[in-house]
């Protein structure tokens, strides 16, 4: 899934158009800072679409921190300078929510405003499955169980016999 959350100040004020359809088309840049303390501020064009870019337009300026959720893409362009003509590569993100950030930044902002994404931690262990235990089969005990008296039943035999299970064992050489 392609989706990117950041906190930027908007650097460039959005500037509406419409293609030729009719359709509104914002375009703002924001900066945004670096991974480490020694990285500097990036710069990324970002666009918004129809009712998005009617709302950017008329309700965010150039100095709004704000915390902006898209997909970015990547553009590949015919750039010419001073006689020289080369490939450039642009990152551009096509937005899908806006929000303003007010007063310093803090985690809970980001929690309130992407929860899914600021309140997840990256590795979580999943507990153990605890419903529908009556299609679990003891290990040792290759007999399916038909209704969860037969599995208690199962169980019990099963724990109380272990020498006897091993007969019933395939012979697999592992």
């Amino acid at each position: 899934m392609n989706s990117c959350t950041l906190i930027a100040e908007i650097v460039e004020s959005p500037q509406l158009r419409r293609t030729p359809d009719d359709t509104p088309v914002a375009n703002m840049l924001v900066r945004f800072d670096g991974l480490r303390d020694n990285d500097p501020p990036a710069m990324l064009r970002v666009t918004g679409w129809r009712n998005l870019a009617e709302e950017i337009s008329a309700n965010y300026r150039a100095g709004d921190r704000v915390i902006i959720i898209g997909s970015l893409k990547m553009d590949r362009l015919d750039v010419e300078k001073q006689g020289v003509r080369y490939k450039e590569t642009r990152a551009e993100l096509n937005l899908s929510r806006i929000y303003k950030q007010t007063g310093e930044f803090s985690e809970t902002q980001v929690e309130s405003v992407v929860p899914s994404v600021a309140a997840t931690p990256v590795a979580v262990a999943s507990p153990a499955p605890t419903s529908n235990l009556g299609n679990v089969v003891p290990i040792g005990n290759y007999n399916r169980a038909t209704s969860s008296s037969d599995f208690e039943s199962e169980t019990s035999s099963a724990e109380s016999t272990d020498m006897e299970d091993e007969a019933d064992l395939d012979d697999i050489p592992f």
